[in-house]
Parts: structure tokens; sequence; C-alpha cells
């Protein structure tokens, strides 16, 4: 395994992390994430819907990028445009300053703040997902964007 493959994996082992940490953050404490949902969606049989299924797909895309079964990061860069949308909604609805709920109360944020972590880790995400593609067509025998 070259460096760079190394390194794109282990990147992969973090974002694969972060993804697993916020799915049971939730699940071990759903207050704070029901009552971001519930800004989003109806309260009710509707939020306990959406919260439900974000946190499944957290775990699910955690537990891939852990174990290796999903490969690349465009999943993570998705992921985080879905959140970023929900976040911006309840910016624009309610109030910035109000809890995310994203990792439960065991890091606690506002929107506002999320808003920014979601960006950069996003940046983050489609850089990886880009040299992730580049460091693919090397292998297969392609030439890299800049023709070497």
């Amino acid at each position: 395994m070259t460096a760079a493959a190394l390194a794109l994996r282990v990147a992969s082992g973090l974002f694969g992390a972060m993804w697993l940490f916020a799915a049971a953050a939730k699940a071990a404490d759903v207050l704070p994430a029901y009552e971001f949902t519930a800004r989003v969606v109806p309260p009710g049989a509707a939020t306990a819907a959406a919260l439900g299924v974000a946190v499944a797909l957290e775990a699910a895309l955690g537990l891939g990028m852990l174990l290796g079964v999903l490969r690349g990061f465009v999943p993570t860069v998705l992921g985080l445009a879905a959140a970023l949308a929900a976040l911006w909604r309840v910016k624009t609805l309610h109030d910035g300053r109000v809890p995310c709920g994203c990792f439960s109360t065991f890091a606690e944020g506002t929107v506002d703040e999320a808003i920014v972590r979601n960006l950069v880790l996003a940046g983050i995400a489609a850089a990886l997902a880009l040299a992730a593609a580049a460091s693919d067509r090397r292998q297969r025998g392609g030439t890299s964007p800049g023709g070497s």
C-alpha cells in the first residue's frame, strides 16, 4: 500500500468514526437531536421518523467507512450537504444560536458553529475525494490532472 493510499484509508477511518460517534451520541441522548429535528420537520411522528433515518444513515456510513466497505469520500460530502441543508433551514427559520444536536450533549454546539464545522469538513472530504480519484487513475495507469 502506498503512503497516499494509507493516508486516504486513515482519513476514511476518521470520517467513519465521526459518523459513528454522531449516531451513537444521538442514540444515547436523543433529546437534543429530537429538538433540532423538530425545527426541520413537523414535531411528532415525522420528527421521530426523520431522526431515526438520520441516525441509521450516519451509523451505516460510519460502519461502511470504518470497515472499508464504502470507498471514497463522496458519501461523506453528500451526508454533510444534507446536514448543512437542515442546519441552514433551522438558521433561517429560527435562530443560528440554538443547539444543533449533531453530537447530542457529548459535544454541544450551536447551529452557526455546526454550519462552519460542516463547511470545513465538506471541503476536506471533497479534497480527499479528488485525491482518491487521482490516486485511482494513477494506479490504473492513467494520468494525473497535471498530465504527469
